[in-house]
């Protein structure tokens, strides 16, 4: 049995009744949602969490089977950011990014990690959420595509596009150390989980 099918038996023993199915859902996409926020603001990811699954519990009969309990909340996540962005627009509070400075250490590869993360949040908004999805929480684009609404082949050109403009933010990077860095742009995006997961 698939996560996905194990997924889909908890969603219809929760919309059933069954509380403590709900919670184990819950609980096993938490963490995705979480890190969703934290890589893209200084505080409040635990208050957009919260507020994105108290949005999955109020919609819980909408969910698609098609597509999964994990891509119908990481949809639910990309509205909340955004309509935080806007109320901090509108308030004149601006949600900026969490900084990333270069390691005291001077060790090259997490100085190159630095460098790729505040690449990824300079991209637009829906090339990040692409490239997220797709390296660290390793969705198809088929389930990619579901979460932001727009028909897969867009997903790919998405993903090709990002990638492009990573590795072009990349060539800042010290001679020596540029061409490991692009050539392996892949490896180095799906690196970037861990950091995140550490912070």
């Amino acid at each position: 049995m698939t996560s996905k099918d194990t997924d889909a038996a908890l969603l219809t023993a929760w919309r059933a009744g069954d509380t403590a199915a709900g919670s184990e859902l819950v609980a096993r996409h938490a963490r995705a949602v979480l890190r969703f926020f934290r890589r893209k603001l200084d505080q409040g990811a635990e208050d957009l969490t919260q507020r994105t699954f108290l949005a999955a519990v109020e919609g819980r009969d909408r969910v698609k089977s098609l597509h999964g309990f994990r891509a119908y909340v990481l949809g639910i996540a990309r509205h909340e950011y955004t309509r935080a962005v806007r109320r901090s627009l509108r308030q004149a509070v601006h949600l900026s990014a969490r900084s990333v400075t270069s390691p005291t250490g001077g060790v090259q590869r997490q100085e190159n990690r630095s460098r790729l993360l505040v690449a990824l949040r300079q991209l637009p908004l829906d090339l990040q959420i692409t490239i997220e999805l797709h390296y660290w929480e390793e969705m198809t684009t088929k389930e990619i595509a579901a979460v932001l609404g727009v028909a897969p082949g867009t997903i790919k050109w998405r993903l090709a596009n990002a990638r492009h403009r990573l590795a072009a933010a990349l060539d800042s990077l010290p001679v020596g150390t540029r061409a490991t860095t692009t050539d392996h742009i892949d490896r180095w995006i799906a690196s970037m989980r861990a950091v995140v997961d550490s912070d």
